[in-house]
């Protein structure tokens, strides 16, 4: 082969990796990724009795005005906690309730430093007349920090009446004939009648160990829970069914 055509083999070859290198910029793309970040916020209405049980996350729009628009995770982050307060709830509500109020609210409200943040420049209300008023609130959150620790106590205390063993699907006139059965239900009475008069006479013998009048009618209030609860555990459905039966036996 001559120099000749190894110099057109090599041309040849040159112009091939040009137009080669010309149609890979023509046809070559560019991609644009882009991540969008937002975040969405959902609402759960009308939450069956059953799920009470579980674990939950409340929030709370503090401000009136309109929530701004976000677009991002950053903005969100920055933005939504001047507009929402949130909380868990992992237990009964009313128990929730009784610590928030005990172990948050009220000792903010005793703080008598708060005033001076709380009331605004233009407030027509003095220090003085502020402090009494925020007393008698104080005084009114114990009183209801104490009845819902009375409540508490009260679905919390076990059912102190025995019940005899009553089917569903019963007929009182025919429990009523059976002798063994109306022997073991006035048994069963005789024993509620035992605790109620051990209760009576516990309050006969209990005195107010206080001498104010205060202490007198936080002492009365007890024993009126007290009754309360024994009353409404006789309103039980069991105890109307067995004492309806010993009516028809006699």
């Amino acid at each position: 082969m001559s120099i000749k055509d190894n110099l057109a083999d090599k041309n040849e070859t040159e112009n091939f990796i040009e137009e080669d290198n010309k149609f890979q910029k023509s046809t070559s793309q560019t991609f644009l990724k882009e991540i969008v970040k937002k975040v969405e916020l959902h609402l759960s209405l009308h939450i069956p009795k059953p799920s009470l049980t579980q674990s939950y996350v409340y929030f709370l729009l503090r401000k009136l005005e309109s929530l701004p628009t976000v677009t991002t995770y950053e903005e969100a982050s920055e933005l939504m906690p001047e507009y929402f307060e949130f909380g868990f709830i992992n237990q009964h509500p009313l128990v929730a309730l009784n610590q928030v109020l005990s172990n948050i609210y009220l000792p903010l409200f005793q703080d008598e430093h708060l005033i001076t943040k709380i009331l605004p420049e233009n407030c027509k209300l003095q220090s003085k007349q502020a402090l009494s008023l925020l007393s008698e609130f104080n005084q009114e959150t114990t009183e209801f920090i104490h009845s819902t620790n009375e409540a508490i106590l009260q679905i919390e205390k076990p059912f102190v009446f025995r019940l005899p063993d009553i089917p569903s699907s019963c007929v009182p006139e025919e429990l009523a004939q059976e002798v063994q059965f109306v022997a073991e239900t006035q048994e069963f009475v005789s024993e509620w009648i035992t605790v109620i008069t051990d209760l009576l006479e516990e309050f006969s013998q209990k005195e107010n160990p206080g001498s104010d009048l205060l202490s007198e009618i936080e002492f009365w209030k007890r024993q009126k829970f007290k009754l309360s609860t024994y009353f409404d555990q006789l309103s039980h459905s069991g105890i109307q069914k067995s004492i309806n039966i010993l009516q028809l036996a006699n």
